[in-house]
């Protein structure tokens, strides 16, 4: 059983000062790539490959101990 859960965070980056940016969360990957690929019409298939090209979106990884939940 592992003993932490993976968190991932995509944060939207306006590009007018200001803004506020937009946070979303979700622990499975490949099924927001999947989503995000059908509804932007990209083919995207890791995370490396999403924030190198995204210019105004990054998806932050973060493994959280159960313990500390």
């Amino acid at each position: 059983m592992k003993d932490s859960i993976t968190i991932y965070i995509c944060v939207e980056h306006d590009e007018n000062p200001g803004q506020a940016d937009v946070h979303y969360t979700f622990t499975d990957l490949n099924e927001y790539l999947e989503d995000f690929n059908e509804c932007m019409e990209t083919d995207y298939s890791t995370l490396e490959e999403f924030n190198e090209t995204e210019e105004f979106r990054t998806i932050y990884k973060s493994e959280i101990k159960k313990s500390d939940l």
